[in-house]
């Protein structure tokens, strides 16, 4: 038996059967970006749920990741803008991430989140500390997206996809196959664990 083609055809039946997807954006790019994840992971066969960055602190309260031994599938959209500074969706979950991290507000593990992070940013907005811009990469305009994709390991969470990194001066041309990569990094992390996936919303 090909072990790797049965695999390949569970995942697919993943899809079909409804697993639950949350989506979350920071910021008019981000959202943008939700929706074409939202339009392209209901034709995936996912049960895609569009919520706003600032919105994380009720979502999770909601699951029963950690200790509850919940599982949950998260794309997480952030935008940096000028400055290195996040939008304000974004910088609203970052502070409620940075602080879970205190005894006086600890909250749920992550464990049992299944995530992926894409960046979206605008080296031109580096204009504002540097005379020329012409040496920045996508890295040097996602801040933020580094920023919570490291918050979301830190406190449990298991990247399924390696982040994504996208610069608006040069097109933003790292979001069209990031998210063609990112449903089959997704079937095949979450395959083992489908009914625990199951409208995970």
């Amino acid at each position: 038996m090909d072990v790797r083609a049965a695999l390949s055809a569970r995942a697919n039946r993943l899809g079909q059967q409804g697993a639950g997807l949350t989506i979350f954006h920071g910021g008019e790019m981000s959202e943008a970006v939700a929706k074409e994840l939202r339009k392209t992971g209901t034709e995936q066969g996912f049960a895609v749920t569009v919520l706003s960055l600032d919105t994380l602190s009720d979502w999770v309260a909601k699951q029963t990741l950690g200790a509850g031994g919940g599982r949950a599938a998260a794309v997480f959209c952030a935008t940096t803008l000028e400055d290195y500074e996040p939008d304000e969706a974004t910088a609203h979950c970052l502070q409620y991430l940075r602080r879970r991290t205190g005894a006086e507000d600890p909250g749920p593990s992550l464990v049992g989140l299944q995530y992926a992070v894409l960046g979206l940013g605008d080296s031109n907005m580096l204009a504002t500390s540097h005379r020329s811009v012409s040496w920045a990469t996508a890295k040097d305009c996602n801040q933020a997206a580094q920023e919570l994709d490291a918050w979301l390991e830190q406190q449990g969470g298991v990247r399924f996809y390696a982040r994504g990194e996208a610069d608006e001066r040069t097109g933003s041309t790292a979001i069209e196959p990031w998210i063609a990569g990112v449903w089959p990094a997704l079937k095949t992390a979450i395959v083992s664990d489908l009914p625990d996936y199951r409208r995970a919303v």
